[in-house]
């Protein structure tokens, strides 16, 4: 049964005849309405509808999230949303959803009436360090380092962009990587090599408009994500000072931005991207009328079954002086608790069962498996994953790309809105490649990201 879109509310209440019915206590069960969190469970396995005989109070929990309608992890996050409930029968959830960047607005306007969710989905500190700064969120870092099963749960750096000023704020539950996909078939019909450099790149990109194709499906995000790839290979290991303005970017940022230019004025891109929703880009993809595609991940559950076989997954190509290719990958999306729910001790209890169930290994797994979207949780992954996605997750553990994160995930919420204003920009074409270099290392400067203080 699938979950309504807006609300949903499950009220279970367990009578006290049943505490008669149940019979005797086992000799371990005492109660714990205070909730230990080392002794919360992590999935349906260990979270399994409580007993009566280990009957905690009852308490009520607000969460909110985006993942739902078209959104791909709906499929994987709105059943397991469904049983939690049903195994947690002491808690009663109430679910509010806002599809996609609506979850920004929501959450905006609920810590606005000082009326939070206890258990919410976001985005990292880039976006929660006005909640942080305003004690709105639960600082994390105790319960996580006192609990025994958060220990070795995620992958490296699973907590950089959650964390703010070396204390944690959010449970990482979805890693992300710029995926840069080709269709072996289409290139190979068309006699194109698969490019490995960014000249040959440029060589595919010309061979493609020839066909009357469009070489890159692509919209706004793409842009964001060869800025990003390019400015890793040219600056390697010192880009982190850059971005947190503890040092100037010099020339190098302005050869980033000439060599996205010249992608775009070889007409890489569809007409009209940045106005193309990115489920939009993809579809070109999949109906075959662009033999490339550069995205964001989590769009990979929804790569077309007929294409599927032929889809590889490749570096995205590296320029001449680059020592290897980069692959931007990281965490990006992380469970918070309110502060509010954190101040109420049984509460507390319960939100963090909730947050680290969602954040857990079974969550994990079916967002894998079901949505094609990538876990920060160490798992162990078999033949159910989405074939896409395990090319993707291949390449990235290979050895043979260097890994980096998005540079929107490590900069200030003001110099991010920056960044994003002016690739838009740089690919319409209304402002030069040196003017793109020069405003994004001033909105650095002036908004520095504090997180990293």
């Amino acid at each position: 049964m699938r979950m309504g879109k807006t609300s949903m509310r499950v009220l279970v209440i367990v009578m006290s005849a049943m505490l008669l019915i149940a019979g005797c206590r086992s000799s371990d069960g005492a109660s714990d309405a205070k909730g230990t969190p080392g002794q919360a469970g992590t999935s349906a396995a260990n979270a399994s509808a409580t007993p009566a005989g280990d009957q905690k109070a009852p308490v009520k929990l607000k969460l909110a999230h985006g993942w739902t309608g078209e959104v791909p992890m709906a499929a994987a996050f709105e059943p397991a949303v469904e049983r939690f409930i049903a195994e947690n029968n002491y808690i009663t959830l109430t679910v509010e959803t806002a599809p996609g960047n609506g979850i920004r607005e929501k959450i905006v306007t609920e810590m606005a009436a000082n009326a939070p969710p206890d258990v919410f989905l976001h985005w990292g500190v880039r976006d929660t360090a006005n909640y942080i700064v305003n004690d709105r969120l639960a600082d994390l870092t105790d319960l996580i380092a006192q609990d025994p099963e958060m220990q070795g749960r995620y992958i490296d750096n699973a907590y950089v962009s959650s964390t703010y000023q070396n204390r944690i704020y959010g449970l990482p539950i979805e890693a992300y990587m710029m995926t840069f996909l080709v269709n072996e078939r289409m290139f190979q019909e068309h006699g194109v090599k698969i490019p490995e450099t960014f000249g040959e790149l440029k060589e595919a990109v010309t061979a493609f408009k020839k066909k009357n194709l469009v070489p890159i499906a692509a919209n706004d995000g793409t842009t964001r994500a060869m800025l990003t790839n390019l400015a890793d290979q040219v600056y390697g290991d010192s880009l982190n000072d850059k971005l947190a303005g503890k040092e100037p970017y010099g020339q190098g940022l302005t050869r980033v931005a000439q060599l996205a230019n010249e992608l775009i004025e070889l007409g890489a891109f569809p007409k009209g991207m940045e106005t193309m929703g990115t489920l939009q880009a993809l579809e070109m993809f999949n109906a075959e009328m662009a033999p490339m595609y550069f995205q964001h991940s989590w769009t990979l559950g929804n790569i077309g079954k007929e294409i599927i076989d032929q889809v590889r997954v490749i570096p995205f190509p590296k320029i001449e002086e680059a020592q290897q290719p980069y692959l931007t990958a990281g965490v990006g999306y992380f469970v918070y608790i309110s502060k509010q729910a954190y101040a109420d001790e049984q509460k507390r209890e319960a939100a963090w069962k909730l947050a680290k169930y969602l954040a857990g290994p079974e969550v994990g797994k079916d967002l894998e498996e079901i949505a094609g979207n990538p876990s920060p949780v160490k798992l162990e992954r078999g033949a159910g994953i989405h074939p896409v996605l395990a090319k993707a997750l291949e390449l990235r553990d290979s050895g043979k790309v260097k890994v980096f994160p998005d540079h929107n995930d490590l900069l200030s919420s003001e110099a991010s809105a920056a960044y994003n204003d002016l690739k838009t920009r740089l690919y319409l074409k209304d402002i030069t490649p040196d003017q793109y270099a020069q405003r994004f290392q001033q909105a650095i400067s002036t908004h520095p990201n504090k997180a990293f203080e």
